[in-house]
């Protein structure tokens, strides 16, 4: 598919404020990418796709993903949002993309994974500071951005477990071991 058929494919599966998201999260990516000398179109097309399937309900996540298999811990059967990028992921399989390096991307971005490539780490840090996103410290983390992929990452993943903490929320830990991986 060309990123047009993404295009159109996202703004007929999304609402407005998750296309401006969508749309905010591929800038962001591409211009990471041109800074981390990585391929801005990869990262600007992981960015389009990367929410697709984020709208879901949680029932229909959960039996989707079981139809297709996808791997589940106790974590995803409890928050089953969690499961959007794998999902997505894998419906772009079939559909035809074939591009590892985005895939990864697209399946990673919500808890990240030690290893993780760079465009997926590109992906993740765009998904949480792309224009729309407003929250204490985010102007920091935008700051931080170009010290260092890595050392943004580690940032923002440090924010991410903090709020969620203290927000008293279930923490992935593929999210911990990505953190504990990247300090």
């Amino acid at each position: 598919m060309a990123e047009i058929d993404w295009l159109e494919k996202m703004q007929s599966t999304l609402t407005p404020a998750r296309v401006a998201h969508s749309l905010g999260v591929a800038e962001t990516a591409a211009e990471l990418a041109a800074y981390y000398d990585e391929e801005p179109e990869r990262a600007r097309l992981a960015g389009i796709v990367h929410d697709l399937a984020r709208e879901m309900r949680p029932a229909d996540m959960l039996a989707e993903a079981l139809m297709r298999k996808l791997p589940m811990e106790r974590i995803e059967r409890q928050a089953p949002l969690l499961l959007h990028g794998p999902i997505e992921a894998s419906r772009l399989a079939e559909d035809g993309l074939h591009d590892a390096d985005v895939l990864q991307a697209v399946r990673l971005h919500t808890t990240g994974a030690p290893g993780m490539g760079r465009l997926a780490q590109i992906i993740f840090l765009a998904d949480a500071i792309e224009p729309t996103r407003e929250y204490p410290g985010i102007e920091e983390l935008r700051g931080i951005a170009k010290d260092g992929l890595r050392v943004a990452v580690a940032t923002c993943l440090k924010m991410q477990l903090t709020h969620l903490a203290s927000q008293g929320h279930l923490i992935h830990p593929r999210a911990v071991a990505t953190y504990n991986s990247f300090i």
